[in-house]
C-alpha cells in the first residue's frame, strides 16, 4: 500500500472512530447530542465550534485520494 493510501486511510479511521465514539456517547451513556464530543473533541475541544471539521476531514480524504 503506497503512503498516500495509508495516509487517506488513517484519515478516514479517525473519522470513523470520532463518529462511533460520539454515537456511542450518545446513544450508550445518553448525554445530549450537543455535549457529545467524540474523539477529537475531548482532546480539541475548540474543533467543536467549527462545523467544517467533518467536511475538513472529508476534503482532506479526497485530496489524498487525488494524489497520483
Amino acid at each position: 500500500m503506497t503512503s498516500v493510501l495509508r495516509a487517506c486511510a488513517g484519515v478516514m479511521l479517525v473519522s470513523w472512530a470520532e463518529m462511533a465514539l460520539r454515537a456511542g456517547q450518545i446513544h450508550l451513556f445518553h448525554i445530549p447530542a450537543g455535549e457529545a464530543r467524540g474523539l477529537l473533541g475531548v482532546v480539541f475541544p475548540w474543533l467543536l465550534s467549527f462545523e467544517w471539521t467533518y467536511l475538513g476531514l472529508a476534503v482532506v480524504a479526497c485530496l489524498l485520494l487525488s494524489v497520483p
